[in-house]
């Protein structure tokens, strides 16, 4: 019960600092003192709350994958990040808009690896892990899914991912 009226205090507090034209909320533990940051350092007293971390609230964006890089680390049999685009109304044509490669799951990576590539792993079949042909994508010798050859020709960007592909789908993006 206590947790639902603080959960309702906090929704009204930021439907307030919303109508109010501010970007969101930020929140200080009670027992802690009042010390402002003195730079972009994370805190374990402060915390913000944006409409972009509360979903529902924050704007998002439809943007079509055209293309990829090998994931590192953790991702490194991923797609990750992924090179979004939207559409020019005018020309038609794709235009890239950026990179994305936080806040997807790991499900998420396994299955559009899989649909994108048409294999499991970034590394399944793949022993070069450099790109040696400026961003056209064939370094694996390997074709399937919804990769491209090259870059699709009503694709612009400065990009050069290590894989392109053939623009099918619309993700549904947000931003923070």
């Amino acid at each position: 019960a206590d947790d639902d009226k603080a959960t309702r205090r906090l929704e009204r507090w930021m439907g307030c600092a919303l109508a109010a034209g501010c970007e969101g909320l930020m929140c200080k533990r009670l027992e802690a003192p009042y010390t402002p940051s003195s730079g972009p350092s994370r805190s374990a007293v402060w915390g913000k709350l944006k409409k972009d971390y509360v979903s529902g609230l924050g704007d998002t964006f439809d943007l079509v994958p055209i293309g990829g890089w090998q994931g590192s680390g953790r991702k490194k049999e991923w797609i990750s990040p992924w090179l979004v685009a939207c559409v020019d109304p005018d020309s038609g044509t794709l235009q890239s808009v950026c990179r994305v490669m936080s806040g997807f799951t790991d499900e998420f990576y396994r299955e559009n690896t899989r649909l994108y590539l048409g294999r499991n792993s970034v590394l399944d079949s793949c022993t070069d892990e450099t790109d040696d042909d400026a961003g056209k994508g064939g370094e694996c010798g390997h074709r399937g899914g919804l990769q491209a050859q090259e870059r699709p020709p009503n694709v612009e960007t400065d990009e050069a991912p290590k894989f392109w592909f053939t623009p099918r789908e619309v993700w549904e993006i947000g931003g923070a």
